[in-house]
């Protein structure tokens, strides 16, 4: 839709981890990343600012990265569109029940090498945070009645 309306889009989105990224820190992660992308997109845009989104960490990070950005003096947001995304980690909401120190330090000592957490780990948590819709509904309809489960992927 954006492009049929004439605009030019880049979309860059994070990489899955492997052991060569198990020692990058966040700062790091946002300067090689997320700074290193609008550099870019300025570059091949021709165009100093830009129009961006971010969605859930995505945003978190371009966030991030326009404040680093924004010390240093530069303003390279002309509008900047997030979705899902937590700015303020003061005040988790609903997920202070994977976050209060006890998940943390269990979370951190199930890592393993490398600090890398296992994929069916994040989706479990996601489903923990509808489970009416994504949890309850499979129990009740497979377990319970006996219903085979619908392809919904």
């Amino acid at each position: 839709y954006a492009v049929d309306q004439g605009n030019t889009v880049f979309l860059v989105s994070w990489s899955n981890p492997d052991k060569s990224l198990d020692k990058t820190t966040w700062d790091q992660y946002v300067e090689q990343g997320a700074i290193q992308a609008i550099r870019v997109a300025q570059q091949i845009y021709g165009q100093e600012q830009l129009n961006m989104l971010g969605f859930c960490v995505g945003g978190t990070i371009i966030s991030t990265a326009l404040a680093v950005l924004a010390a240093r003096g530069e303003h390279p947001a002309s509008s900047l569109t997030l979705l899902t995304t937590f700015l303020d980690f003061s005040d988790t909401g609903v997920l202070d029940v994977f976050v209060d120190e006890a998940q943390v330090a269990r979370r951190e000592k199930t890592l393993g090498a490398g600090g890398l957490m296992p994929g069916r780990d994040l989706a479990s948590t996601f489903s923990s945070l509808r489970p009416n819709d994504l949890v309850w509904n499979y129990v009740q309809s497979n377990y319970l009645k006996g219903n085979e489960p619908v392809p919904f992927d």
